[in-house]
């Protein structure tokens, strides 16, 4: 999984908490599936789809601020140091 194409900087390093979280509820339902402990795989299946929504919450974040900042490019006719301030000020630089 290429972390940084798919989410902000910022958000990488829950993305990759959220990702092994992920892959560790996965690993462990397959475990759970073979004792047929389905109660169990229910409640690993409820904790896999809350880091799987996370993680499709901070993909469309950052999906969100490049089409935002793609407008905001296309649709002001500013310069381009005005446009970095603009970008800053979004991503709580300033």
């Amino acid at each position: 999984m290429k972390f940084e194409k798919q989410f902000l900087p910022e958000d990488i390093k829950e993305a990759e908490i959220e990702k092994a979280c992920a892959d560790y509820l996965i690993a462990r339902m397959d475990l759970e599936f073979e004792h047929c402990n389905y109660e169990m795989v229910n409640r690993l299946a409820v904790d896999l789809v809350k880091s799987s929504n996370k993680l499709a919450s901070l993909k469309e974040k950052k999906e969100v601020r490049e089409r935002f900042e793609g407008i905001l490019v296309k649709a002001v006719p500013l310069n381009p140091f005005t446009i970095q301030k603009i970008k800053r000020g979004l991503s709580g630089d300033e």
